[in-house]
């Protein structure tokens, strides 16, 4: 519903036409973001958060260069589920189009090969990420600044959550919320996403004639991932493909 209401695939293309080289290709941010909880009906060891080092529970967010969120995942306890197991949780492969692609973390990248295995439609060009130093080899000076650019890059996602955790506090660092139903806690979490945005021109693009909205239809084992030329050569592959697919 909520891609439908404010973020589009072609929006998202328009909008991926700001980012830095070579991430021009990126439409989507896919994070976690932690809060501190007490919740009884869980066995308290399963909720402690490494980040926080205290009980949470951890969701999986993921807004456009917008900053506009298209899903929130259910709260998992954080000791139990780390970034890349939610990442298979949630069913990424069912949420976004074949032609965005989303920039993750490095601690996703190792279990993005698995979740291909059950995403036909999805290939490694649907998703960005840091370059990983294999052991004994050092990060040519490509692979540093790539990784440099990306970080700063991805950053603003991290923007995103401290906005939230500065409009709400009660999804902050320093705040314990006492949950008696992880339900009632996902809903507060996707209500808070749904905050006053500040209205900008390219956000009112849906109002105009001629504005298209989607149709139905375009709704732990190590891989190999691709080098860095592999991967400069899928952007630009996937930015192609995405410039004939509205060209149509």
């Amino acid at each position: 519903m909520l891609s439908e209401m404010f973020s589009t695939l072609k929006s998202r293309h328009l909008a991926a036409d700001r980012n830095p080289d070579p991430f021009k290709s990126v439409t989507l941010n896919l994070d976690g973001h932690d809060s501190r909880i007490i919740y009884p009906n869980a066995d308290k060891a399963s909720l402690y958060s490494y980040k926080l080092k205290k009980s949470g529970f951890r969701v999986q967010v993921c807004t456009d260069m917008n900053n506009m969120v298209l899903f929130v995942s259910a709260p998992a306890p954080c000791r139990d589920f780390n970034d890349g197991t939610m990442l298979l949780r949630i069913g990424v492969q069912n949420k976004i189009h074949n032609l965005d692609c989303v920039a993750l973390d490095g601690g996703y990248s190792l279990f993005i090969g698995k979740l291909l295995d059950s995403a036909d439609e999805l290939q490694y060009e649907n998703f960005s990420y840091p370059i990983r130093k294999m052991r004994g080899i050092a990060l040519t000076e490509e692979e540093k600044a790539y990784n440099e650019i990306f970080g700063s890059f991805r950053s603003r996602i991290e923007g995103y959550f401290g906005e939230i955790q500065s409009t709400f506090t009660k999804f902050s660092h320093t705040v314990v919320n006492k949950v008696s139903e992880k339900d009632t806690f996902e809903v507060q979490y996707k209500q808070a996403s749904l905050r006053n945005i500040s209205t900008e021109q390219h956000h009112t693009l849906w109002l105009q004639d001629g504005f298209d909205y989607p149709s139905k239809a375009e709704q732990e084992t190590m891989y190999a991932l691709p080098s860095i030329k592999v991967k400069l050569s899928q952007n630009q592959d996937l930015l192609a493909t995405r410039q004939a697919f509205f060209e149509k």
